[in-house]
């Protein structure tokens, strides 16, 4: 499942490049774009793009909201005035509440500022929620900073849950973390009092699924095929990503299945998986895609010393951390650190809190995006179009030029009927050398075009 993720991150990586074509600053612009003036200010070949150039998580050309500064992370909606000659809440006004202000609708004419209540704009779970998953985050954002807040969970009618208060460096969103996981098919109550604020307390009422629950006969997962939603997930690295990513994956399904070299009994298993299509909620296999037993280990032959099975802890599957070298679409590159976590439903027809992430070097798909650029060609785009830095890779191959990518709260759902049949890039060049099927897919595997399909060893 964690090779199926990260061939798809690659994948998506370069769905999210193409979205966002690179060009290259011709110099003469300014420092931040003016919105709505139809120039190209800041030389970047886009007009009145809306970006988070400083993370305090609002937009410079945003319809609502808009950061009237995004060089400094301290000016947004929302944000605290000071006396300070700057817009700070980007409201049109200075220094509102300072001394010599003589805005009515907000002082009476002293240095005493009325305080403006704050709003709860998203929380998690939704009051309701009748199937939440035992491992979830819980977690409130508001449309401003608060002065004082507190968190506490219960069981409905129960004794209180020890959890841990975890503040967001914004002063909007804060994470409340159970000491221990839920338990399923409970009912709960999320308090959450705050100020300023009318409405505080607010007490949200939800119930866990089943999810969580131990699992009678683990080896019914054995062939089982589940698709797994990624583009649903919350992507939390890199971040600001999510959405772009979303729009840009109809049509594509990440496959994923217990294979019968899986030992259950003896708390491991080995996983099969391919990017597959999807059309009309109707899924199936791409047979000119290769698929991977990524706990095959370095070898790629289940079986040998160098496996890397997946943990079995029911109802949880846990893989990594592990290194890997992997090809997608002709291009090959290194995974660092991968990991995948998820668990299965009793039923085995869902499986809920997905964890999947990986650490890749982009330098791979710098020539692809542009042939002439040289190193460092994609994390400049991800750096111009979502203010997100390469980090350092390391060993063997040290560089700024790594990526990493996280998504969380993941669904996998059983595909009754469909069963991954294994595919290798010898299937893949033969399906073209003898039926003409998977010409381009072929061509991946033939770095030079002649014939000798060095990409693909085995062939």
């Amino acid at each position: 499942m964690t090779r199926v993720f990260l061939s798809a991150s690659l994948l998506l990586l370069g769905l999210l490049l193409a979205a966002c074509p690179p060009v290259r600053s011709t110099g003469g612009g300014s420092e931040q774009e003016i919105c709505d003036d139809g120039e190209d200010n800041d030389g970047d070949g886009e007009v009145d793009e809306s970006v988070d150039a400083d993370g305090d998580g609002f937009y410079s050309c945003s319809e609502d909201n808009r950061d009237c500064d995004d060089t400094d992370p301290e000016v947004h909606p929302g944000a605290t005035e000071e006396c300070d000659g700057v817009d700070n809440d980007c409201d049109g006004d200075e220094d509102e509440g300072c001394e010599g202000d003589d805005d009515d609708s907000v002082i009476d004419d002293d240095d005493t500022i009325e305080p403006q209540e704050a709003y709860i704009i998203e929380i998690h779970p939704m009051p309701g929620d009748d199937d939440f998953f035992v491992s979830s985050d819980l977690w409130v954002e508001f449309d401003r900073p608060v002065d004082d807040i507190a968190m506490t969970l219960a069981e409905d009618g129960g004794s209180e849950v020890p959890a841990d208060l975890i503040y967001d460096s914004s002063g909007r969103l804060f994470t409340l973390d159970p000491s221990d996981s839920l338990q399923p098919e409970q009912a709960y109550v999320l308090t959450v009092a705050w100020s300023p604020s009318s409405d505080s307390p607010l007490q949200v009422e939800f119930e866990t699924s089943e999810v969580g629950e131990t699992i009678t006969d683990p080896g019914d997962l054995v062939n089982r095929t589940f698709s797994v939603d990624i583009a649903a997930g919350t992507w939390v690295e890199p971040p600001g990503v999510g959405p772009i990513i979303g729009s840009q994956l109809d049509g594509m399904a990440v496959l994923m299945t217990a294979t019968a070299d899986s030992d259950f009994d003896a708390d491991y298993a080995h996983v099969l998986g391919v990017i597959g299509e999807e059309e009309n909620g109707n899924v199936w296999q791409d047979l000119c895609v290769e698929t991977i037993a990524f706990t095959a280990g370095p070898d790629g032959v289940v079986g040998t010393g160098d496996d890397t099975p997946s943990e079995w802890e029911n109802p949880r599957l846990v893989t990594g951390p592990f290194d890997m070298t992997m090809t997608v679409q002709g291009l090959t590159t290194t995974i660092q650190d991968a990991y995948m976590e998820t668990t299965f439903g009793p039923e085995l027809e869902v499986a809920m809190g997905g964890i999947y992430e990986g650490t890749m070097d982009t330098r791979p798909m710098d020539s692809e995006l542009d042939p002439d650029g040289g190193e460092g060609v994609v994390c400049d785009l991800v750096w111009e179009t979502v203010g997100i830095q390469c980090e350092e890779c390391g060993a063997p191959d040290p560089g700024q030029f790594c990526l990493t990518v996280r998504v969380e709260d993941i669904v996998s759902v059983w595909e009754p009927g469909l069963e991954i049949e294994p595919i290798s890039c010898v299937d893949i060049i033969d399906a073209y050398e003898v039926y003409g099927d998977c010409f381009s897919e072929a061509s991946d595997y033939d770095e030079d075009g002649d014939g000798t399909y060095e990409l693909c060893p085995e062939w």
